[in-house]
């Protein structure tokens, strides 16, 4: 996908001779020829889905055909604009936006000061009209919206650590104390922006979100955690043993079946759901969700802290078998009743420990 500048359109008149069983005439259209770029010519697009004889138009673009029904059936405005499009094996053109500009300022004016991914190339766009790179590569926009960098991924985010936990104060309103997870990469733009990281490489915030780290996949959780909550370092644990693999039996009635099960993310533990509603003989609808049961910060229940202790090796029981730890059989030798060997095996090694060899095996040691 790349950023194009249209430098000429040109409409051409066309005609098509028509036969069917009433009769024959001729039906008048027009196609158009673009150039990009002052060097690459598009010939013949035609803005509809059918040609005037009701074949499948191929080559039909939505951003084209779109434009054309909102600017009064013609392309012509699109002289000057800057356009996303690619090209597929056919060598047909396929738009991503036909006014990269506008469509741009559109996503920032909806967007509230958080941050965003554009779906066309507007950092390629910025690098051509000679916007200046700051020292870790983004660009900084300007006016109304100087309070944007808009990165090599196009990621379009708040440019001071103020700016960005302000316009995100709803998300930890809304997580009261518990863990969530950014829709976007905020741990490497906290890294741009030049904080240190801790131990375990998360980074602390600063201000009224203080009490906050966010780790390397965009979690953001408490940093002062609690007594027997789940945590980022026992979340792992408590879905291996209480939750993974654990089936939940579906729930059928008349018009609709719900299936259930246990997912997670990183910072939370979720029963997610598909349900089917028969809405008549042909149709059926479907409908998915999750809620959360645990997140980061939750208290666990006794059965969770129970495991956790255990599991840390409190009250681990022993594991026979893997190494020989003085203990003694009968006869003098190492008690290698649960080892996994066979019984001759098991005769052998005893023997051959206490210094009486058995059964030839072991000899010549």
């Amino acid at each position: 996908m790349k950023i194009y500048k249209v430098t000429s359109v040109v409409p051409r008149a066309r005609e098509m001779h028509l036969v069917n069983r009433k009769g024959s005439w001729t039906e008048k259209y027009t196609t158009y020829d673009m150039q990009l770029d002052g060097s690459i010519w598009i010939k013949d697009i035609y803005p509809h889905f059918k040609w005037p004889n009701g074949k499948i138009n191929g080559k039909c673009d939505d951003g084209f055909k779109s434009f054309y029904k909102s600017h009064n059936e013609s392309l012509e405005g699109l002289l000057g604009n800057y356009i996303s499009a690619y090209f597929n094996v056919y060598k047909h053109i396929h738009t991503t936006s036909i006014d990269i500009i506008s469509d741009f300022i559109a996503l920032l004016e909806n967007a509230n000061g958080r941050a965003f991914k554009t779906k066309f190339p507007i950092y390629e766009f910025l690098k051509r009209i000679n916007r200046p790179l700051n020292p870790d590569g983004s660009i900084s926009l300007r006016g109304n919206f100087s309070g944007y960098n808009v990165d090599s991924d196009n990621l379009c985010y708040p440019n001071t650590i103020d700016l960005l936990l302000k316009n995100y104060k709803t998300d930890f309103d809304k997580a009261e104390g518990k863990a969530f997870q950014f829709d976007f990469s905020i741990y490497n733009i906290l890294k741009r922006m030049n904080f240190d990281l801790n131990q375990d490489n998360s980074i602390t915030l600063t201000g009224e979100c203080s009490g906050y780290n966010v780790s390397s996949n965009n979690i953001c959780y408490p940093n002062t955690e609690k007594p027997n909550t789940l945590t980022s370092d026992n979340i792992d644990r408590v879905w291996k043993h209480f939750f993974c693999n654990k089936k939940i039996e579906s729930t059928t009635t008349l018009k609709s079946e719900t299936t259930e099960w246990y997912s997670r993310d990183d910072c939370s533990i979720y029963i997610s759901h598909e349900k089917y509603h028969d809405r008549s003989e042909t149709k059926t609808d479907i409908s998915r969700g999750k809620h959360a049961i645990l997140r980061i910060g939750d208290e666990l229940d006794a059965e969770h802290i129970q495991f956790l202790r255990e599991d840390a090796g409190d009250n681990a029981p022993e594991e026979p078998g893997y190494c020989y730890n003085g203990d003694s059989g009968d006869d003098g030798g190492p008690d290698v009743t649960h080892w996994a060997l066979t019984d001759d095996e098991k005769g052998a090694f005893r023997g051959w420990a206490s210094g009486t060899p058995l059964g030839g095996w072991g000899d010549d040691t």
